[in-house]
């Protein structure tokens, strides 16, 4: 990305979100330099999702990665197919986003289990990527 000066393990992240991307959409990725950590990857279906954790202590530039992949999916216009999320509100702020809580409609309490109404699930149909921060301290 040339509006950040990303470190070698941010572009290697930033590589693997943009092969997710092409795995389903056959999106373009001129200038990708992917690692050979990807050959795992092609093992799966292209409809199996791409999980991803990236992880570090505070400092290390997970923020920095996440602002990649926003102005990636803004770039391909894209930008309504990502959701950033937090585990805390003052998490979600700092990367743009909310808390898992109202991204996922989650409540506590009941035990009744997750049904999802028609319009959650509309809310989800053009989503692509999920980004938790923080999610160490979900529990």
């Amino acid at each position: 990305m040339a509006e950040l000066d990303l470190n070698q393990k941010q572009r290697l992240f930033l590589d693997l979100v943009i092969y997710g991307l092409t795995r389903t959409e056959q999106l373009d990725q001129q200038g990708s330099s992917i690692s050979k950590s990807i050959e795992t990857i092609d093992e799966l279906p292209s409809t199996h999702p791409l999980c991803i954790y990236l992880g570090g202590e505070g400092g290390t530039g997970k923020s920095v990665a996440i602002k990649a992949v926003e102005l990636l999916m803004d770039k391909l216009h894209k930008g309504g197919a990502l959701q950033l999320c937090a585990t805390t509100g003052s998490a979600a702020d700092n990367i743009g986003g909310t808390t898992y809580h109202s991204a996922l409609n989650v409540t506590w309490g009941g035990g009744q289990g997750f049904k999802p109404s028609s319009s959650q699930l509309a809310k989800w149909q053009d989503k692509s990527i999920l980004i938790v921060d923080e999610i160490s301290m979900l529990s």
